[in-house]
C-alpha cells in the first residue's frame, strides 16, 4: 500500500511516555467526586443552565441548553445533587458560569427510548436520534453534521485516525478496544449519506490498528484505509483533506471543490451511542502521559471530571510538575491549575517535570529560513513575527490568517522565538477588530433605523395634524354656510 506524505512538516522524535501509554489497556470509567460543566466552553455564555442549586439530576439528563443552534447541549455524566453554579475559569483562562454536581456514585440513568436495530432505521429516524443526543458539532465545533446532509452527488467522509502529536494515542486505543462499535458507526454514516465513501487515515507505524482495520474493511466496498507517513502536523484537517483528495478527486475537480468533511474516531463512536444505544456522549477516552505521571496510559473518563481527580485516580504524580498541557505538546494549552474539568473535546493531558520552553533563552532572529522550510502551508513566519500592531493589511497580504498554529516554526527556530504565539496574537487582534467593526456597523444601522422610524413617526404626526386641521376648517365652513 502506498504511503501518503505531507510536503512540509516535522519528523518529531517519539516520546518514551507514548510507548508506555501504548502498552496500557483501557481501565474502567473514571469519575470524580464532583463534576463540573462550564457554560462558556466555546464562547462566553454559550449555554444556559436548566438546573438550580439543590436539584437532583440523573445520568444522561440535559442540564444546560445551547444558545446557538450550532452548539450541542450539555448532559450530566453522573447522578447526584447540584451544589451550585459558580464563576470558574476554563482551560483557556476565561471566567464563566460553571455547574458543579456532587457525584452520589449511584449512576442512576434516565430511561432512554427503546430502539430497533440500526439496520431497520430510516434516514429520518437516524437524524432524529442524532439530534436528540445533541450531536451537532464536528471538526472542533466549526461545522454541523446536519449542514452536510444535503451534499449533492458523491461525497467523501474522512475519518481522522492520524495521531501526529508526540504524546497522544487515544484514537488508536479506541480502535483496538472498540472496533466493532466503530464499524457500526461507519455503517450508520453510510445510511445517513447515501452516496458517500469513507476513507480512514492512519499513520504507517500503527501496524496493530492497520491489521484490525484491514480485516474490518475487507467486506466493506465503500470503506478504504489510507496510510500516511508519521509526519507532524499530518492530522490537521485542512492538510489531511488536501492530501487525501489529491488522490481521490478527479482531474477536472480541485480538492477544495470536492464535497468532503472530516470526523474523528470519537465522533463516529458518539454516532454509535446516539443511534444504537440512544444516549448522549457521556464519557471520553483520553491519554494521560508525561514524566510526572505514575501510570501513563489511556483512560475512559466521565466528561466533567477535573484533571486533579483524574490524575489522583491514575496513581498520582511521582514528582512536582513544572508544566501541565492539555491536547498535546505541540498545539496544546498550558493549564493554570488542575481544577478545570474535562470536556467532550479533550484528547489528552501531558504532565511534565521540566518546561523545555524555559530552558533556552530567546535571542534575535538569524534569518536561517528553517521556519519557512517546515511551514506546512508555505507561509513566511519570520516576516509575520516582525509585524507589530497596526499592520493588518501587511499581515493579510502575507496570508497570516492561513496559519494553522501547529508550532512547527517555533519548534525548529534556533533562536527560540515564540513565532506561533506572536502570529496567534495578531490573528486574535484582527478578529477582535473585525468583531468590533461589525458591532459598530450594527450600532450605526440601529441608530439609522431608529432615526428613520422617528422621522416616519414625525411625518405621520404632521400628516395627522394636517388632516385634523382640514377637517376643522371644513366644519367651520359648513357652520358658516348654515348660519
Amino acid at each position: 500500500m502506498k504511503v501518503l506524505a505531507l510536503k512540509s512538516g516535522l519528523y518529531l522524535r517519539r516520546r518514551k511516555y507514548k510507548k508506555v501509554s501504548k502498552a496500557q489497556s483501557v481501565r474502567s470509567i473514571i469519575t470524580g467526586k464532583t463534576v463540573e460543566y462550564s457554560l462558556g466552553e466555546h464562547i462566553n455564555n454559550s449555554h444556559t443552565s436548566l438546573v438550580s442549586p439543590g436539584e437532583r439530576v440523573l445520568r444522561g439528563q440535559k442540564i444546560a441548553k445551547e444558545n446557538d443552534i450550532s452548539l450541542a447541549p450539555i448532559y450530566s455524566s453522573v447522578s447526584g445533587q447540584v451544589l451550585g453554579i459558580e464563576k470558574k475559569r476554563n482551560i483557556y483562562g476565561v471566567l464563566g458560569d460553571t455547574i458543579i454536581i456532587e457525584n452520589d456514585e449511584k449512576f442512576e440513568t434516565i430511561p432512554f427510548e427503546e430502539h430497533l436495530g440500526y439496520e431497520f432505521l430510516s434516514r429520518d429516524e437516524i437524524i432524529k436520534a442524532i439530534r436528540k443526543a445533541g450531536m451537532r458539532e464536528i471538526n472542533d465545533g466549526n461545522a454541523s453534521i446536519f449542514q452536510k446532509l444535503a451534499l449533492p452527488g458523491e461525497a467523501y467522509i474522512i475519518i481522522n485516525g492520524v495521531e501526529c502529536e508526540p504524546y497522544l494515542t487515544s484514537s488508536s486505543q479506541r480502535i483496538l478496544e472498540n472496533s466493532e462499535e466503530f464499524l457500526i458507526g461507519l455503517r450508520i454514516l453510510l445510511k445517513l449519506f447515501r452516496n458517500a465513501k469513507i476513507i480512514f487515515t492512519l499513520t504507517e507505524n500503527r501496524k496493530d490498528c492497520r491489521k484490525i482495520l484491514s480485516r474490518l474493511f475487507s467486506k466493506e466496498p465503500f470503506m478504504k484505509l489510507e496510510l500516511l507517513l508519521e509526519k507532524y502536523p499530518g492530522g490537521e484537517e485542512k492538510l489531511l483533506t488536501q492530501c487525501i483528495m489529491k488522490k481521490y478527486s478527479s482531474q477536472k475537480k480541485m480538492p477544495s471543490t470536492v464535497d468532503c468533511f472530516v470526523l474523528n474516531v470519537e465522533d463516529v463512536l458518539a454516532i454509535y451511542h446516539a443511534v444504537v444505544l440512544r444516549e448522549p456522549k457521556l464519557e471520553r477516552m483520553l491519554t494521560v502521559s508525561g514524566d510526572c505521571i505514575a501510570n501513563p496510559g489511556e483512560y475512559l473518563v466521565s466528561i466533567g471530571t477535573t484533571y486533579k481527580e483524574l490524575i489522583r485516580a491514575t496513581g498520582g504524580l511521582i514528582s512536582e510538575p513544572q508544566k501541565v498541557i492539555v491536547q498535546g505538546g505541540m498545539k496544546g494549552t498550558a493549564l493554570p491549575d488542575l481544577t478545570t474539568a474535562i470536556t467532550n473535546r479533550t484528547a489528552g493531558i501531558v504532565v511534565l517535570k521540566h518546561d523545555e520552553v524555559l530552558k533556552n533563552p530567546t535571542t534575535t532572529c538569524i534569518n536561517c529560513g528553517r521556519c519557512i522550510a517546515v511551514c506546512p502551508v508555505q507561509l513566511i513566519p519570520s516576516m509575520l513575527v516582525r509585524l507589530g500592531t497596526g499592520n493588518e493589511m501587511r499581515f493579510k497580504y502575507l496570508k497570516g490568517e492561513d496559519c494553522l498554529g501547529c508550532g512547527c516554526c517555533s519548534y525548529t527556530c534556533p533562536a527560540k522565538i515564540e513565532i506561533t504565539r506572536s502570529i496567534h496574537e495578531m490573528k486574535q487582534q484582527i478578529l477582535s477588530q473585525s468583531a468590533q467593526d461589525v458591532q459598530d456597523i450594527q450600532r450605526v444601522q440601529e441608530t439609522q433605523e431608529t432615526q428613520d422610524t422617528q422621522d416616519l413617526q414625525d411625518t405621520q404626526d404632521l400628516q395627522d395634524a394636517q388632516d385634523i386641521q382640514e377637517v376643522q376648517e371644513t366644519q367651520e365652513t359648513q357652520e358658516a354656510q348654515d348660519t
